[in-house]
């Protein structure tokens, strides 16, 4: 019961970051859901210390339920935003079945670490997967920032970094440029 109205509250909570974002407080959707898995991690983590305490049992449900809501929410809108309304339902089915993939082999994978290795091992393992999981999404930046560099070759031969941001060449990456102001909004402002 916790674990599904916590899971609620983190969509609603989550959504409000998506929807409500003014130009002074931006969140991008891709750190939205990188922090979301990355609080789930840590709750799994923290879980290996909950010993028969049902108030601790309780919080971690609280926790872990609002993260995950945040997360699952947080993902369907950073898909959306990277392939847009033409492809999501075809992106959408290839990121459940990624999820899928995952719960069908680590959840019995878990519990038979729990049995053979030890009572808190497959806990572990989980959460260092998430966590894992979590840290591969900064790594969607380094690609970003590698496709926005662009080289010229000099007369020489020799490869340097353009600096010109009027250039014809320099690819810009979709998605990533603030949205204008209206002209009403920004001449009422002034």
């Amino acid at each position: 019961m916790y674990l599904g109205l916590a899971w609620t509250v983190g969509c609603v909570v989550f959504s409000t970051f998506v929807l409500h974002n003014s130009t002074e407080c931006r969140i991008a959707r891709q750190y939205l859901c990188q922090t979301a898995v990355f609080m789930c991690g840590l709750s799994i983590l923290a879980f290996t210390v909950v010993s028969g305490n049902y108030h601790a049992y309780v919080m971690f449900a609280w926790i872990y339920g609002i993260f995950c809501g945040g997360y699952h929410y947080s993902l369907k809108m950073y898909t959306y935003e990277r392939v847009r309304a033409r492809n999501f339902a075809r992106t959408w089915g290839f990121v459940q079945c990624s999820q899928a993939i995952p719960i069908v082999i680590g959840v019995p994978f878990s519990g038979y670490m729990n049995e053979k290795c030890g009572e808190k091992t497959g806990y572990y393992f989980s959460s260092t997967c998430v966590l894992v999981g979590s840290l591969t999404l900064f790594l969607i930046d380094l690609h970003r920032r590698n496709i926005a560099r662009h080289k010229h070759t000099r007369e020489n031969g020799t490869r340097h970094v353009c600096v010109n941001e009027n250039c014809p060449q320099r690819r810009k990456l979709s998605f990533s440029q603030e949205p204008e102001n209206e002209a009403g909004v920004t001449a009422g402002a002034a």
